[in-house]
């Protein structure tokens, strides 16, 4: 069996937990840095239509990992960081079968605000 693994690389996700209200005031719950292993690779111009209209012109990766990722259509999409450059996840796909389990994870660069 093929050892898949050499393609990973170590990568810092920062994934925002769930918020509450405390004496009736919503208040956003703690960043917990996680670290996966992921295959990161630019995503194909046929996947970048994929994607909703306003993210086509987004710097857009494709990304393979065991772990689980939330998206900008969850409450706390996940972000991520590579050389420095904070990512955001914009979408993900579940592909659960007995050879490779993984998810295939779309990253968007996240826009600086000014």
């Amino acid at each position: 069996m093929t050892n898949y693994t050499c393609f990973r690389k170590l990568v810092l996700i920062k994934r925002k937990q769930g918020g509450a209200y405390i004496d009736g005031q919503y208040v956003d719950g703690n960043d917990v840095d996680i670290t996966i292993k992921a295959s990161i690779q630019p995503a194909s111009p046929e996947e970048m239509q994929e994607l909703p209209e306003g993210r086509r012109s987004d710097e857009i990766f494709k990304m393979y990992t065991k772990t689980q990722m939330f998206t900008v259509t969850d409450e706390n999409p996940d972000h991520l960081f590579i050389d420095s450059e904070e990512y955001e996840v914009v979408g993900v796909g579940k592909y659960q079968s007995s050879v490779i389990s993984h998810y295939k994870v779309f990253i968007a660069k996240k826009a600086v605000k000014r």
